[in-house]
């Protein structure tokens, strides 16, 4: 088994040597542009006052109860069969010491389907995963919720599965899809606008391509907003509010007509249509040793500056220490889920075993049946 001490040992040596022979040319492109950024620095931060909004910590807020959301899923391609799995994980962030704890132990979904080798199997089972982190994050009784990737996200995946619905034969996995949809718009729309006072959702994407705020500033490097603004932000402060560009828009929609029954979904696919149209996007960095952070919110709850004042301060009481480079409740549920793919096999294995108990056949040709050629995993 190859560890991070040794990463080229299976790599061909002319590979390795070709590889390390760039180094020289990577390092001077990435060196360049951060020594520019660096450099006009000062420039970027007098335009981002005039350009959208460059501003501080809004005064001393009690600390809110946060939690975090993320999900996996993999499909695992036997010769037989596919055996594919998602799980859907919400847990508790550190606990202000005002307030109380509302869960003992992490939130979650989960499911393994039996399925026919079928291409867009991973796709539906995404889409079910998605639904299941907004159900936690609805259900979730806490001030701030946030979620792992982009409020984009969601009408993404959901509209690729509902694409794909035609290719899914008849089983649990394509009927498990079709009953949450619903709910899954129901949830969705409440998540994008926010319209409880007392409940904040934010989508919190790692990566993101988006270079909107770098076009304002007239920005030349290869860096986008996050990359540019965590080497301009001072701890505490953040950029924003604005409309995401409607230039990287190419209209959001669900073609819910793929859908069994159209009729129930119409309207809220309009609508959260509508409220993506609205969505905001805050650049935060609340510490030194951090990245500056994408918040995208519903426009409601940036508009009030209360509510605006206690979703940063949720950011910055759980991003405690240096070690951890997004704030806890992610950090964690990312780190639990990620080893889902590590347990399906285990599943397959024990899976294996039992009908070898049970002597449905013969051991061999158990063992060709259950035997896997791919993994596909996906977040």
């Amino acid at each position: 088994m190859l560890t991070d001490e040794e990463p080229f040992r299976e790599l061909p040596q002319a590979l390795v040597d070709e590889l390390l022979g760039q180094v020289d040319d990577l390092s001077e492109t990435i060196g360049s542009n951060l020594k520019n950024l660096l450099e006009n620095r000062n420039r970027l931060r007098e335009a981002l006052s005039e350009e959208i909004n460059l501003d501080r910590e809004l005064g001393h807020v009690e600390a809110p109860t946060t939690c975090g959301t993320d999900g996996s899923y993999v499909v695992e391609r036997l010769l037989s069969v596919d055996i594919a799995a998602y799980g859907a994980v919400a847990l508790e962030g550190l606990i202000p010491p005002s307030e109380r704890r509302h869960w003992s132990d992490p939130h979650h979904f989960t499911h393994a389907y039996v399925a026919s080798h079928n291409d867009r199997t991973g796709v539906v089972l995404r889409a079910i995963m998605i639904a299941q982190e907004l159900n936690l994050a609805v259900e979730a009784p806490h001030d701030v919720v946030m979620i792992d990737g982009s409020m984009t996200t969601p009408i993404i995946f959901l509209n690729q599965a509902l694409n794909s619905l035609s290719a899914i034969p008849s089983g649990n996995l394509r009927d498990d899809f079709v009953g949450i949809t619903k709910v899954a718009l129901d949830n969705y729309l409440d998540i994008l606008t926010s319209p409880r006072s007392d409940k904040t959702y934010i989508g919190l994407p790692k990566y993101t391509s988006r270079r909107e705020v770098a076009r304002k500033l007239d920005d030349s490097s290869t860096f986008e907003d996050r990359g540019i603004l965590t080497f301009v932000l001072e701890p505490g402060e953040f950029v924003g509010p604005y409309h995401l560009d409607p230039d990287r828009q190419e209209g959001w929609h669900l073609n819910v007509e793929k859908h069994p029954d159209p009729s129930q979904l119409e309207s809220k696919a309009s609508e959260i249509a509508t409220a993506l149209d609205r969505l905001s996007v805050v650049y935060y960095k609340p510490r030194s040793w951090l990245p500056a952070i994408r918040l995208e919110v519903a426009e409601r709850v940036v508009s009030n500056r209360q509510r605006l004042g206690q979703m940063l301060e949720g950011i910055r009481y759980q991003c405690p220490k240096g070690s951890i480079f997004e704030p806890y409740p992610i950090y964690i549920a990312d780190r639990i889920v990620k080893h889902l793919a590590r347990a399906v096999p285990a599943i397959r294995q024990a899976s294996a075993q039992s009908m070898a108990i049970r002597e449905v056949a013969d051991a061999g040709s158990i063992y060709l049946a259950m035997r896997d050629y791919r993994t596909e995993t996906g977040r």
